[in-house]
């Protein structure tokens, strides 16, 4: 089982590829502060080694993803995430992509569905945000960690809320209570795009353009995107949400990651 490389149009892309085209490929988006790194860790092994071929994509200014032109990371839009995913789809070479996002990652992939209603066979959102989580998670940083919000706004910068790495852990993990891989984890979390940030404010989706069946996945535990609102979002689907005890927001490092593997597994079969 050797990983690949890919560059698209200067987008970096890690691939697991199965030696015979599938009829169906996972494409991975990941969320802010991070990259291709965090599937690579259990999930892209586990669902090849399952009979998918898989790509774990960095949005644009992410990991081995180069910026376009002048734009530097903090002036990169939502918009152009999505333009980055639709890319990426297009060029795979399997008749028929699943496309998985996770937190912001999972905001890109609803405003690429909207855009693009026909183009996936099916979609996984793993705590996924909405303007209004973001708004609450905003607010959750300004009165409990005032100081950071500042520098954030100060800066025009996110990477303050997961540089300490109390705020990175308690943000993102829970079960995985292993101090010595959480800081290996939190030596590659990177700075996020405060252009995509307010985007994301502001977002809003037409959900009737939807009509890719749609998986959606909350952690019982998630602090950036709690329960209640993964529940509100599935509601918009006319779904409802898988909602994994005692697991955190990264749901593909905690503990029950191999239970929310083969969730989506039975989902995707």
């Amino acid at each position: 089982m050797n990983s690949e490389s890919i560059f698209i149009d200067g987008l970096h892309v890690l691939a697991y590829k199965q030696k015979e085209i599938t009829t169906k490929s996972i494409l991975f988006v990941h969320g802010a502060w991070h990259n291709s790194w965090y599937w690579n860790v259990n999930f892209l092994p586990y669902f090849y080694n399952n009979g998918y071929s898989c790509y774990a994509l960095d949005l644009q200014a992410h990991g081995k993803s180069k910026s376009k032109g002048n734009w530097r990371l903090r002036f990169v839009s939502l918009s152009s995430y999505v333009n980055n995913v639709q890319k990426v789809v297009e060029s795979l070479p399997e008749e028929s992509v699943v496309v998985v996002g996770h937190s912001m990652g999972g905001m890109v992939v609803q405003k690429y569905l909207q855009k693009n209603p026909e183009k996936v066979s099916l979609a996984i959102l793993m705590s996924p945000g909405t303007a209004r989580g973001v708004w609450s998670l905003s607010f959750n940083v300004m009165f409990h960690h005032p100081l950071v919000f500042l520098k954030m706004m100060a800066f025009l910068t996110l990477y303050p809320a997961v540089k300490n790495f109390k705020l990175f852990k308690y943000y993102l993990f829970f079960s995985e209570n292993d101090e010595e891989k959480l800081k290996e984890y939190h030596k590659l979390v990177q700075n996020e795009s405060f252009r995509a940030y307010i985007d994301m404010l502001l977002m809003r989706v037409n959900y009737k353009k939807i009509h890719t069946k749609v998986l959606i996945l909350g952690a019982e535990k998630d602090t950036i995107f709690p329960p209640n609102q993964i529940n509100r979002l599935a509601k918009k689907f006319n779904s409802e949400a898988t909602i994994f005890i005692s697991t955190g927001h990264n749901m593909m490092l905690e503990k029950d990651w191999e239970k929310v593997a083969d969730a989506m597994i039975n989902f995707i079969k």
